[in-house]
């Protein structure tokens, strides 16, 4: 397994898997299918660093405008809310040949799940989940237009902040200071 602290100094070079290929290559594609169809567009960002310096989060973009729920497939983790919206878009390279409800049937560690009304949802203890309220918290954002997109099918979930999860940030703080930086000694 990669050491964490090799993957915080970013001592591997994963750009030239297939997953991340796959990923970098059609990014682009699920953005513009996103901005057709929700007939918003997308401010392109960087890196945003939270005020202690040593956290950072780059969303896929900024949503301009309200998205038209009515023109596309949309699930809502919670109730819709018109605040400005960050964008964060994944092209899972495991689901590339078949529609998200599928790869949330059959395969067994993805990172949506789909409730017995057919409701997408983004697991929280994904990954996934922590990487978007991260977002979330370092934009000052409140909300979230998740884009899942292969060439089958595409989803959009809106996911708010959870006040619940600001408390990983304290965590995540203590912890580069009381025990990753002293590492690197």
């Amino acid at each position: 397994t990669l050491s964490l602290k090799k993957r915080l100094l970013s001592a591997y070079n994963l750009e030239k898997r297939p997953s991340i290929q796959w990923g970098l290559t059609h990014e682009k594609v699920a953005i513009d299918s996103y901005c057709k169809l929700s007939e918003v567009s997308v401010l392109q960002t960087g890196i945003w660093l939270h005020e202690s310096g040593v956290l950072g989060a780059s969303p896929d973009g900024f949503v301009q405008g309200d998205p038209k729920t009515c023109n596309m497939n949309v699930h809502l983790q919670s109730k819709l809310t018109a605040s400005p919206a960050i964008l964060e878009v994944k092209c899972p390279f495991s689901a590339r040949a078949m529609s998200i409800k599928d790869a949330c049937a059959n395969l067994k560690d993805f990172f949506l799940e789909c409730d017995s009304e057919g409701t997408l949802r983004l697991k929280e203890s994904h990954d996934y989940w922590h990487q978007v309220q991260g977002q979330l918290y370092l934009t000052g954002t409140s909300c979230c237009d998740f884009v899942v997109w292969t060439p089958v099918s595409m989803e959009v979930i809106r996911i708010l902040k959870d006040d619940s999860w600001q408390c990983h940030l304290k965590n995540m703080i203590e912890f580069y200071f009381n025990v990753f930086l002293p590492s690197l000694n």
